[in-house]
């Protein structure tokens, strides 16, 4: 099974009633987006002081919203770059990431 194909049956186990579950895979640029858990931001995707960078690191709290302004692979891995830093693509996984309307937006 993809890893595709496993996101999406996840995603529709989790799904609740009129709500807009987002794949990672679904992630778009210049796309907004609302978080249901706790989300790292780092400063950079691949910092060359892991402990310096780790103390800059931000959370999005539950119900936070981010735009992402690029997505970036750096050593097969998925960042989206947003205002305060990167969220890796891992960071999303598992959560029901719901895409925000234009007039809905404040982001964090």
């Amino acid at each position: 099974m993809s890893e595709e194909m496993l996101a999406r049956l996840i995603a529709s186990a989790s799904k609740r009633p009129g709500q807009r579950v987002v794949l990672t895979v679904d992630v778009r640029q210049g796309g907004t987006y609302k978080v249901s858990r706790l989300t790292p931001i780092m400063p950079t995707p691949h910092p060359g002081n892991v402990l310096k960078a780790l103390k800059r690191v931000v959370h999005l709290q539950p119900g936070d919203m981010f735009t992402v302004h690029d997505i970036v692979t750096m050593r097969r891995a998925v960042w989206y770059k947003v205002r305060r830093g990167y969220i890796n693509r891992l960071a999303l996984i598992g959560q029901d990431l719901t895409r925000v309307l234009q007039k809905q937006r404040k982001e964090k």
